[in-house]
């Protein structure tokens, strides 16, 4: 749970939590007020509601979901590596990181292997 009071004004909702909450996305920042987690006031908040120096505004923040992304033994070009880095070329088309609809066969789960 996070409650501030709001320093400037804002014509949109979701556009200032973006800029306030900088680990969520707009998108993320809609989906928490549709989910009437975010009250301005005390009262929910709509996503194209102004935001006024002084609003008091609360966000009830999810708690994250844990990963559980396994090593993958998928071929991939290692251009160079050593203790510190890698130089990958990720084939064109594979999905970097794990997420919705994409969990398996991601750059991530490969580099988990190999490196």
């Amino acid at each position: 749970m996070k409650t501030w009071v709001a320093e400037t004004d804002a014509p949109r909702a979701d556009a200032y939590l973006a800029a306030c909450l900088p680990s969520f996305s707009r998108t993320a920042c809609v989906r928490l007020i549709e989910e009437g987690k975010v009250l301005v006031n005390g009262k929910p908040c709509g996503k194209k509601q102004a935001i006024r120096a002084g609003d008091t505004l609360r966000v009830e923040e999810d708690a994250p979901r844990p990963l559980d992304v396994m090593p993958e033994d998928i071929p991939i070009s290692i251009v160079y590596q050593d203790a510190d880095i890698a130089v990958i070329n990720k084939p064109q088309g594979m999905v970097v990181h794990p997420a919705h609809g994409s969990e398996n066969g991601t750059l991530v789960n490969t580099l988990l292997h190999h490196v």
